[in-house]
């Protein structure tokens, strides 16, 4: 049924049997790294709904309240460097450390026989970014003969170089729509080692670009790939540009959120329409119908 947003607020759902409460907490506390006190306490103000429980543990709700255990503390953050991090480093993650291990460790891998052209995630964080690529596979190649055979199962895998290019025309989609033509498309490259510094390369057309990529394309596809694509679609978007496509929603950098360095709704958007808007919904705060992109 239908319900407004004050009614998702306040409706419960009907009690939860012991078996299906210990699911959910045991799925709350496997993606959030809490203990069993924090999930069961979180779960409950959201009515069990776990991706609600999520969202409040990372907006901060609760952590001043009477009752339950309050959140788990995040792992301290390596020793801030703030001199050796380019000025956009903070609208992409919420402090100045490095990278967290499930980014750098986070590959383009395909699934095996049952999904040949599903992603693989190992480690919970990057799942907005993948999320992101996947459409784009699928949108891609939805007409491709292969793509799901009788039996059921995938049969189509994109080569390297099709994923490049898919890479490519995300990054692209990027550019403001009024920049003038002196306003290229920026690829970002590792300088050195993974997580280490970044060295940017221009293009000056949607081809050029996805030349680039191609040529740089292993490290796109290797670990650690994903923030690569992250910082070419900020850079290219702009980094003025993108604060304000996230004031313009209402929302705060960064495009990464919370201990488990999650993505927000910001980032998914960037990837997929080429701005970093935060409301996905059908209508803006005053009522009027959404102004969100359409890709």
């Amino acid at each position: 049924s239908t319900q407004s947003t004050w009614d998702n607020l306040l409706w419960r759902p009907p009690k939860h049997t012991k078996k299906m409460g210990d699911s959910l907490v045991s799925e709350f506390m496997e993606m959030t790294g809490t203990d069993r006190a924090t999930a069961e306490m979180y779960l409950e103000m959201s009515g069990f709904d776990v991706q609600t429980a999520i969202s409040l543990l990372f907006d901060g709700a609760g952590s001043s309240s009477g009752g339950g255990a309050a959140p788990a503390a995040a792992a301290p953050a390596a020793a801030p460097t703030p001199s050796t991090r380019p000025p956009w480093y903070s609208l992409v993650w919420p402090d100045t450390g490095p990278a967290p291990p499930q980014w750098l460790e986070q590959r383009l891998e395909f699934a095996g026989s049952d999904f040949l052209s599903g992603l693989v995630q190992p480690k919970n964080g990057p799942c907005g970014v993948l999320c992101a690529i996947q459409a784009e596979i699928l949108v891609r190649f939805r007409n491709q003969p292969a793509l799901l055979s009788d039996d059921g199962a995938h049969a189509f895998r994109p080569t390297d170089e099709q994923l490049c290019d898919i890479l490519a025309a995300m990054v692209a989609r990027c550019r403001p729509r009024d920049a003038t033509p002196s306003v290229q498309y920026q690829l970002a490259v590792w300088a050195g080692t993974p997580g280490g510094d970044v060295a940017v390369v221009s293009a000056a057309t949607p081809d050029a670009l996805a030349a680039a990529l191609r040529s740089h394309g292993a490290m796109f596809l290797a670990p650690g790939g994903l923030i690569l694509l992250m910082y070419s679609a900020v850079l290219t978007r702009g980094v003025d540009v993108v604060r304000a496509d996230i004031s313009r929603d209402g929302g705060e950098p960064p495009l990464i959120y919370g201990p488990n360095r999650l993505c927000t709704s910001e980032l998914v958007s960037l990837l997929l329409v080429g701005e970093a808007r935060g409301n996905v919904s059908a209508y803006e705060a005053d009522g009027s119908p959404s102004s969100y992109p359409h890709g």
